[in-house]
């Protein structure tokens, strides 16, 4: 099961797990607290999530199967943001975004495996956008 380690809420260290193996009808990440191994919460995603990157507050989360990256504020607790991914919307085949990962403070680059390519996106922080 991925796992990916980050300063929590309050100062504590959390994590947040990718389910291994759940149906693509699905899309969830769990927030654990590594010292009790419990769920702190769970945030719905899009579909087969399937890579995770932390940039400063935010999480951002591959969604394979709806073609989107959900972007959770750590700060808040909540999904903030969905970015679609999809270059050909309508299309019968999705881009699949696979991994992650950020040039810069602004700029998010998003693998697309089906399309065998890679997306770049202009990021703004929840804070930023106003």
């Amino acid at each position: 099961m991925p796992v990916l380690s980050h300063g929590g809420p309050r100062g504590r260290r959390h994590q947040h797990v990718l389910p291994r193996g759940a149906p693509a009808s699905t899309g969830t990440v769990s927030e654990v607290d590594p010292a009790t191994g419990t769920i702190v919460r769970s945030y719905e995603t899009g579909l087969a999530p399937s890579a995770l990157l932390v940039h400063g507050e935010n999480v951002f989360v591959a969604n394979s199967s709806s073609d989107t990256v959900s972007v959770i504020d750590s700060k808040s607790g909540k999904v903030g943001q969905t970015i679609n991914v999809n270059p050909l919307p309508g299309a019968p085949v999705g881009s699949s975004p696979n991994s992650l990962t950020m040039l810069d403070d602004t700029h998010l680059a998003v693998s697309l495996g089906q399309a065998n390519a890679v997306a770049l996106y202009e990021f703004k922080d929840q804070d930023e956008r106003g």
